[in-house]
Parts: C-alpha cells; sequence; structure tokens
C-alpha cells in the first residue's frame, strides 16, 4: 500500500511538472518508472509518424540497407525523438554560426542547414552514430512544422514565447487564452501556460490508430535540408486557403509582432468536444503530409550522402619496373557498386592502368562487399592495385609524384578527393641484370609505332557502331610478335590475339572516351604495351 501511494503521489507530481514543461510541437515519449511500475504519460508522436514514413517510403534492405540497419535506425528514431537537440540543439547551431541576427525564431526555421552540414560532418569524419542521430532531429523538424501553431507563429506552451522570440515581457500578452491553459488562473501561481491542444488531438488519435493513412507515396524534393521550409508552407497554404482556421490560429506572418489563438479563445476541438468534419480534415491532411514528407527526406538523405575514400597508400612507396601496389578503402551507405579514378598528378591527370589491363578512369564499377559490424557503413572494401607506372599517357617518368583518388557511388555522389606520393626510380644494376637473364644479350624488345581505326559502319543510327583497330608495331630482330588486346568500353568480335582487330558498341556516343590497350609480345618474351584513345 505504501509503494503504491509513493507511486500516486510521484505520478502526480510529474503530471504536474510535464503541464509546466516546454512543449514545441509533437510530443517525444515520456514515461515514469518508479517503485517497480512503469506508466506512459505521452504518445511518442514522432515515431508513430516515422514509422508509417518508413512503410510510405518503402524502406527496405535492398535500396536503403543504411536505413534499416539495426543500429543506424535506431540511431534515427533516437535522434527524432530528441526534443532537445530539435530546438535548443537548432538554437546553439544558429547562435554558433549568426543566423538571423541571435533571434531564435530564426533558428528553428534556419537550422535544418545547419542540422545536414552538420550530419555530412560527422559522416565524413566515420562518426556514424551522431550522424545517424542528427538525420533523426531533421525528422523532428520537418514532421512539427505541420503543426499550425508553427505554420503562423502562435505561441503555445510555457517557454515557446521566449522560443518565439517575444521574451518574458511579451509573455503576458502572448499567452493564448484561459480555454487554452488546462490548469486555471486561479492556481497558476508558476508562469505556466497549457499546452496545445491541436497537439494532443493529434496525439491521441495517432496513438489509438484513428488518423486514416492516406500518404501513398514520398514527397521528393531536390535537397534534404528544403524539407521543413516546404512543408511548413504545404500547411500554410491549407490554412490560409480558408478564414475559418483564424478562430484557432489568427494570421500573422509578421516577425515583429506575434499571433496567438483566435480572438474568441477557442481551442482546438473546443474542448472535450467532438471535432467537426473541418477540424477531422485537417488533422488527417497535416499527419499524412508529415508521412510524405518524412518519407521522402528518409529517401534524400540516403541518396545524398557520399562514398568515402581513405586510407591511401603505397607498398613501396620507392618502385621501379618490379612495381608496387596502391592500397585505399572506400566506404558507401547505399549502393554496393562505385566508380574509381586513379590518376597521376592532378584529377585531370592520366588514369592508372594495372597490371591487368584495367583502367581506372572513373568509369568502370567495381563491387564493395557487406560490411559487419556497430556503427558501419553497410559496404566496404579495401583494393590493392598493383601498378608498374602505365598510364593512360603512356609510362611514367622517373622522380617524385603522386596518385589522386576519387570515387563516385551509384547515385553521383563524388567522395572527397584523396592523393598519395610515391617516387619511381630509374632501373638500377640489379634490374639490368636480371631483364638480361631473361632475353639474349642484345635483345630489343618490340616497338609500337602507332595504333589506327577505320569506320566498318555506314551511319550513325546503324548499330552496332563497328571501327578496325590495327596495331602497326615491328620486331627490331624481325621475330614472330603476338598481339593482346583490351579496352574499356564497348566489345570485341574475333579473334585477340592478330595485329588488328573489329571494336564494337551498341548505342551510339556511349565509348567517346574509349582507351584500347595493345601489348605486344616477341619470340623471346619481351613485351611492349601501348595505351591511346580511340578518337
Amino acid at each position: 500500500m505504501g509503494k503504491r501511494f509513493l507511486y500516486l503521489i510521484a505520478t502526480v507530481l510529474v503530471a504536474i511538472f510535464l503541464e509546466a514543461a516546454p512543449v514545441f510541437a509533437y510530443h517525444s515519449e515520456v514515461s515514469v518508472d518508479l517503485l517497480g511500475f512503469s506508466y506512459k504519460l505521452s504518445q511518442d508522436t514522432h515515431s508513430e509518424i516515422t514509422n508509417l514514413a518508413y512503410s510510405v517510403g518503402n524502406i527496405a534492405i535492398n535500396d536503403y540497407p543504411d536505413l534499416v540497419k539495426g543500429d543506424l535506425k535506431a540511431e534515427i528514431f533516437m535522434g527524432d525523438s530528441d526534443e532537445a537537440m530539435s530546438h535548443q540543439g537548432s538554437d546553439k547551431l544558429a547562435i554558433d554560426a549568426k543566423v538571423g541576427g541571435g533571434q531564435n525564431e530564426f533558428a528553428w526555421f534556419g537550422a535544418p542547414d545547419l542540422h545536414w552540414k552538420q550530419v555530412l560532418a560527422d559522416y565524413k569524419n566515420k562518426k556514424f552514430k551522431e550522424a545517424y542521430h542528427r538525420i533523426g532531429v531533421l525528422l523532428h523538424l520537418t514532421e512539427d512544422a505541420t503543426v499550425p501553431a508553427h505554420v503562423r507563429i502562435a505561441p503555445h506552451g510555457r517557454g515557446s514565447e521566449e522560443y518565439f522570440g517575444t521574451g518574458k515581457s511579451s509573455r503576458s500578452d502572448a499567452q493564448p487564452t484561459y480555454k487554452n491553459n488546462r490548469i486555471p488562473p486561479g492556481i497558476s501561481l508558476i508562469d505556466t501556460v497549457g499546452d496545445d491542444l491541436f497537439e494532443q488531438v493529434v496525439e491521441n488519435m495517432a496513438a489509438k490508430k484513428q488518423i486514416r493513412i492516406l500518404a501513398n507515396k514520398p514527397i521528393l524534393l531536390s535537397s534534404v535540408d528544403v524539407y521543413m521550409m516546404a512543408t511548413r508552407d504545404i500547411v500554410k497554404k491549407y490554412l490560409d486557403s480558408d478564414s475559418y482556421w483564424d478562430q484557432y490560429w489568427q494570421k500573422n506572418n509578421s516577425f515583429s509582432t506575434w499571433g496567438r489563438y483566435g480572438a474568441g479563445g477557442n481551442n482546438f476541438g473546443k474542448g472535450a468536444k467532438v471535432l467537426g468534419s473541418k477540424e477531422s480534415l485537417l488533422v488527417t491532411f497535416v499527419f499524412n503530409t508529415a508521412i510524405a514528407n518524412t518519407a521522402g527526406q528518409l529517401q534524400v538523405i540516403s541518396k545524398k550522402l557520399p562514398p568515402i575514400a581513405e586510407d591511401l597508400f603505397f607498398a613501396p612507396n620507392k618502385f621501379d619496373e618490379q612495381g608496387t601496389k596502391i592500397n585505399f578503402t572506400v566506404l558507401e551507405n547505399r549502393t554496393r557498386a562505385v566508380k574509381i579514378k586513379l590518376t597521376v598528378g592532378s584529377e585531370n591527370g592520366p588514369s592508372i592502368i594495372d597490371e591487368a589491363g584495367q583502367i581506372y578512369d572513373g568509369k568502370s564499377n567495381f563491387d564493395l562487399v557487406e560490411n559487419q559490424g556497430s556503427f558501419k557503413l553497410p559496404y566496404r572494401k579495401t583494393f590493392a592495385v598493383s601498378w608498374k607506372g602505365e598510364t593512360t599517357g603512356g609510362k611514367i617518368k622517373a622522380g617524385s609524384q603522386k596518385v589522386t583518388l576519387a570515387v563516385v557511388d551509384g547515385d553521383g555522389n563524388p567522395s572527397e578527393i584523396t592523393s598519395g606520393d610515391f617516387e619511381y626510380l630509374k632501373a638500377d644494376k640489379k634490374s639490368l641484370v636480371d631483364e638480361a637473364k631473361k632475353a639474349p644479350a642484345g635483345g630489343k624488345a618490340p616497338v609500337i609505332d602507332r595504333v589506327d581505326n577505320s569506320q566498318l559502319h555506314g551511319s550513325y543510327e546503324e548499330t552496332p557502331h563497328r571501327y578496325l583497330l590495327q596495331a602497326q608495331a615491328r620486331d627490331p630482330e624481325g621475330g614472330q610478335l603476338t598481339y593482346t588486346w583490351s579496352i574499356n568500353c564497348g566489345y570485341f568480335a574475333g579473334t585477340l590475339n592478330g595485329s588488328q582487330i573489329e571494336w564494337r558498341y551498341n548505342t551510339p556516343g556511349e565509348c567517346v572516351d574509349a582507351v584500347v590497350t595493345v601489348t605486344v609480345k616477341d619470340s623471346d618474351d619481351l613485351i611492349t604495351k601501348k595505351s591511346q584513345a580511340v578518337f
């Protein structure tokens, strides 16, 4: 009996506290766990909306593996319910960035851009737990932007007067009327205003699954950070289309004065009465608007996060004809395949050709593997590219140089550019001795003078496009030569070991930047390789 009595007292005290707590938009879940009893004091409307957004947006593992990965998804929902980071956190970001001259009302509507920048900063620094938590904050702000009191800037809830910029001196004027207070003025000895009843109606109906779900597809916008303002504008247009809503939220689009609940002091739904038809339509409209925009924002976020290219190094970083391995790691949140570009010098330098003839020019796809572990991106792979100094611009010259790495994912997002230094050495005595063992004294490698091409197809419209590629090569000793061909676009027809070969591609214009590589070997196994643009 004693425990139950203490629990009852505690519950009453917490309820009174909650009456006086700041409430800016939909609640996040609040519960009391005391003396072995647990009682939920409010529903988590944000989780309701986000759960439905996952369904409407078809957020599934095949298309959005990062958004459904257990630990990252949990952080999204934790951030979605994080009132402090969403509101006071928005204020702090805005104040630090000097947005809106320090006025808090600009912080809330100006912060999505700042939050998104922080998401990208944490993400690129591989602080994935923090990044995905803040993604939830972005969803929270978008969902809150469907609350009419935010759309028309009507203060509601204790503390919101300061939050909307009116300050303590204006508080008595900014407060809603008595009908919007759940604590009667006679006992309101502390400075308090009750919750926005519109939010309470939506919370209760959502928790009981009484709101009709009409959203059937996500709203896709151009970027992540525009969702909050765009969502607010949708609801504003709805409210401004009918003066009926002035009885609840007076129109006030100026930041110099502040709106309040309607002149008649009406609170949404007129207290305990059943909602009217217009009120029910509004609840349905804003709730579905929140779902559709949250679903779209989730998709856009996942598609906008870039790949990460890191840990570029050479083993060894000083090498000669025997070559080296270029090592680097790629991480990606959504698409398993990425395009990799390795160039000598700047990003616009010649592309590297590895020992197998693969050209790293940013056109070929490379598959990543599934990544395991807590707070890791779904895909990752460490590459070790065997390289002997061949590029699309020919053999590199001796000396200190650098390789630049750039990665683009399947959504077209580029990684940050990274580079690594190496030194290519001239052949030393040891390598000359080794070469002498491989070939007769005085042996000379084949010479490739040029690679020609001639068009075989009749017109641009004729497909496939066909070209005859011919290598003009010679052996200084007059021996027999064998040929090996490779190309980074299209395909070959016929034998691959002759001095000429037919090359084809199916779509006109697709291989305008094609690079062909021909390797010529003589009877003494001496090899010469040449890569060049076809056109």
